[in-house]
């Protein structure tokens, strides 16, 4: 899974137009060590947010968190598969996080793999989400996203 996770964040510093000049080598990720100061909160918040999206099924409201670097039929692609509509609860939750170096790329951008737990009724879905997502004043907003893995058809499972 971690190498997974380090190919998709060289391929997108390669696709973001990352420096790759020094050696021949893309950026390498690098371990969560040192957050900016308050980048933990704020990603919470901005993972909060997400919930009512994907509550609503809306699409629009998803692709709004695109950020400008990022390709907005890409997002309303990825909206579309992932979010249905009937979700009676949703819950995200962050499973791994990756800083990540862009040159030409100012502020924090990180990597985030998200586990979404969605009920619908009866039943469940989850999926394993990786979200690219750069700081944009007290906010963050999607670079890039794909979908890892998902589970459908869970049936009488219950979040708690």
């Amino acid at each position: 899974m971690r190498g997974l996770l380090v190919a998709w964040a060289i391929a997108a510093a390669l696709a973001c137009g990352a420096d790759t000049s020094e050696a021949g080598q893309a950026p390498q990720s690098q371990a969560p060590a040192a957050d900016a100061p308050g980048d933990d909160a704020t990603l919470q918040v901005f993972l909060r947010r997400l919930e009512p999206i994907i509550l609503a099924a809306d699409v629009a409201a998803f692709a709004a968190l695109e950020s400008p670097l990022g390709n907005q039929e890409d997002a309303i692609a990825f909206a579309n598969a992932e979010l249905a509509p009937g979700a009676t609860r949703a819950v995200v939750q962050e499973r791994e996080r990756t800083t990540l170096t862009l040159s030409g790329i100012p502020g924090n951008v990180y990597g985030l793999t998200l586990d979404a737990f969605i009920e619908y009724g009866n039943r469940a879905r989850v999926a394993t989400w990786q979200l690219f997502l750069r700081r944009s004043g007290d906010s963050w907003a999607i670079m890039r996203q794909q979908v890892i893995s998902s589970v459908d058809n869970l049936f009488r499972l219950t979040l708690n």
